[in-house]
């Protein structure tokens, strides 16, 4: 994929996860209740922090993942035992079109219920970069484990008072709540989904297992050259936005 190295400032060791729907003790405990907020249903499980979780009217509930997508998580992580690295793993084997070396991806334009969704079907994430990507794994009914991963606006830099390890927390408490503390898209450009090991996917085949995952169409699917984007992003210091650029690729912009 990319060759930029976010790969250090992980939340967790290298060649660790922490899958999905796993909660912990001692964080924070939320609940949605009554109506729809940012496009997730009343009473719906939503993953923050590592605490308890209330559902509906204040039912605990027992830590679990929600979705089928958010379970496979589980079994594409403890399969592969290792973490793909951000804007560039070497282990993404791509499509050779015309001499260039292109990947099928799929890409959402970042807003509210992007991330609320992301939280509700596939739960915590399972890395947290220092640069502020976060990035999540499941797997295809054929066993294609796909990456998604949310990428940092251009200049990014970690929010005053937190650290890398409570961005994604802070973003969803703070849409749940219905403040303004944190935007997500004062964090983030977009989410992106594409194939994590180098299995070979079709654009078509990806867009429709992304969208069965996420239960949200992407804004954008197709062919895409990752090499100048990462060589991009990493000679302007994180300067210019990964969203934009594959945009660009796919004539979405």
């Amino acid at each position: 994929m990319y060759r930029g190295r976010s790969g250090h400032g992980s939340a967790y060791p290298a060649g660790t996860s922490q899958p999905a729907g796993d909660v912990g003790a001692g964080g924070a405990v939320v609940e949605v209740s009554g109506g729809p907020v940012g496009g997730v249903s009343g009473g719906a499980v939503v993953a923050v922090g590592a605490g308890a979780v209330v559902v509906g009217a204040g039912t605990a509930a027992r830590p679990r993942s929600l979705q089928p997508a958010a379970r496979r998580t589980r079994r594409a992580v403890t399969a592969t035992r290792r973490t793909a690295t951000s804007v560039g793993s070497e282990a993404v084997r791509a499509v050779s079109v015309g001499g260039v070396s292109r990947t099928s991806t799929a890409v959402w334009r970042i807003r509210p219920e992007v991330v609320l969704t992301l939280a509700e079907r596939l739960g915590e994430p399972v890395d947290r970069y220092v640069n502020g990507s976060q990035t999540w794994f499941t797997e295809t009914p054929g066993g294609v484990a796909l990456e998604w991963r949310l990428h940092p606006v251009a200049g990014y830099f970690t929010p005053k008072g937190l650290t890398h390890n409570d961005v994604w927390d802070a973003v969803v408490e703070s849409l749940i709540g219905g403040d303004a503390r944190l935007r997500p898209e004062s964090v983030w450009d977009g989410l992106e989904c594409f194939a994590a090991y180098g299995d070979d996917i079709e654009p078509a085949t990806l867009a429709a297992a992304a969208s069965a995952d996420l239960g949200m169409a992407p804004d954008a699917v197709g062919l895409v050259d990752h090499g100048p984007i990462g060589d991009r992003w990493e000679r302007t210091g994180g300067a210019v936005s990964i969203i934009d650029l594959l945009l660009a690729q796919l004539g979405a912009a």
